[in-house]
């Protein structure tokens, strides 16, 4: 039996999309885990006018979030797979980092965490 166009195209999209994430990242490191988000938890904490109320996990999810919404606006400038492969990068990320800013890391591995 032939594989259905949907998932062909799929799993040649996504397959293009884990390689170029695994270029990235000999080419930059691991950012993500490495990443202090010093300028996004110092902004944070001017508004707020209290300092420390963003943690390092929370800052993650939210600079995660914020990259999908730029990648996606990027569209207005005209179609670029680029936006397309790291949006699907970073869309692809977002659950986990949520799930990780909201249990800790000893809740995600333990796979103790709610299901929406």
């Amino acid at each position: 039996m032939t594989e259905a166009l949907f998932t062909s195209a799929c799993r040649e999209r996504l397959n293009h999309a884990i390689k170029l994430v695994e270029e990235r990242g000999s080419q930059y490191g691991d950012t993500l885990k490495d990443c202090q988000w010093l300028v996004m938890r110092s902004v944070f904490d001017l508004i707020a006018e209290e300092e420390g109320l963003l943690d390092k996990e929370l800052a993650r999810a939210l600079a995660i979030a914020a990259l999908v919404d730029i990648k996606y606006q990027r569209f207005q400038g005209g179609y670029k797979e680029d936006n397309v492969d790291d949006g699907i990068n970073y869309l692809s990320i977002l659950p986990e980092m949520i799930r990780l800013a909201k249990y800790g890391p000893s809740q995600i591995s333990s796979g103790e965490t709610e299901q929406s």
